[in-house]
């Protein structure tokens, strides 16, 4: 009798579980971001340089396997980078702004609570992969001229270059946020807290954000 009671447990779970609603979501997502380099100064810990605004956007893809869960990801264009006015990294310049144009790919499970029918909000954790295509300089010398130029590239993570400042192109993260879904439109915020250093000089930078971005999903599936 007992085994005939687990029996059809298991046989309620399974037909609940099927009969449940997946569905596959694609759209596109847009936003601001504020990119802040942290500066590793041994053993003080780490200083914050300056803050640089910029701004993501592409497309997403959505699986929700279940009502209250959620897998995450897409193909995200986002700018970020750094603003020295003080010269506390190169002491030699009065000015300097680095901008990097990347390619980045989250992929991120989140955790959603139903509010009636308002919609629902969630939070989500995961991390990321990210590479660096394009960069540029706006620099002021001591002098006090002006110019830009490229941003200078490692050729391979373990590369240390000294005669200038410059940039590993791979970096990776953890992805931390919140927001709120109603129908297809979602409204979020996350913080990207990048893992490694982004330089290939002997100081040590790490690139941390907060994205701030509006979702439209604009179509679905039933799977």
């Amino acid at each position: 009798m007992k085994y005939l009671l687990l029996l059809g447990l298991f046989v309620l779970v399974q037909t609940q579980v099927s009969a449940q609603n997946n569905f596959l979501f694609i759209g596109a997502r847009g936003g601001l971001n504020t990119s802040v380099v942290l500066q590793e100064i041994v053993p003080e810990g780490f200083t914050v340089v300056g803050r640089h605004v910029g701004y993501h956007f592409g497309p997403t893809i959505y699986f929700e396997p279940k009502m209250y869960f959620g897998l995450n990801s897409g193909i995200i264009f986002n700018s970020t980078g750094w603003v020295d006015k003080v010269g506390s990294i190169i002491d030699t310049l009065s000015y300097r702004k680095d901008v990097l144009q990347n390619i980045q790919i989250p992929i991120s499970l989140s955790l959603k609570f139903g509010i009636g029918d308002f919609g629902r909000l969630f939070f989500e954790g995961g991390g990321y992969a990210q590479y660096a295509i394009s960069g540029y300089s706006d620099i002021t010398d001591a002098s006090g001229n002006t110019y830009r130029k490229a941003v200078m590239w490692a050729k391979n993570s373990d590369e240390t270059l000294t005669d200038d400042f410059s940039y590993k192109r791979m970096n990776m993260g953890v992805i931390l946020g919140l927001g709120y879904q109603h129908k297809f439109i979602t409204v979020g915020a996350s913080y990207n807290l990048g893992l490694f250093d982004v330089t290939a000089q002997e100081i040590r930078v790490h690139n941390h954000i907060w994205n701030m971005y509006v979702c439209f999903r604009t179509w679905k599936r039933k799977i």
